[in-house]
């Protein structure tokens, strides 16, 4: 009986080590979602900026009397 006994108590032993080896697993994989998340969600805001930036720049530039009126011509000012 005391046999018994102790194998039940290795068993539980066993497989709360498995457990805890999936949880830590799992939490490490989450962890790195997160961050890979936080990464994108950086470089989608800097390339927004950039391109706020691009615009305003193509917003500003000097233009001439000709261009303008070309651009109104054809219809894509």
């Amino acid at each position: 009986m005391n046999s018994y006994s102790l194998l039940g108590v290795f068993a539980v032993i066993v497989g709360a080590l498995i457990s805890l080896v999936t949880y830590a697993n799992r939490a490490g994989r989450n962890a790195a979602r997160v961050k890979e998340s936080e990464t994108q969600a950086s470089l989608a805001q800097q390339t927004s900026i950039i391109m706020q930036h691009m615009a305003q720049v193509e917003a500003d530039k000097p233009v001439s009397l000709e261009a303008i009126t070309s651009r109104l011509e054809k219809g894509d000012a």
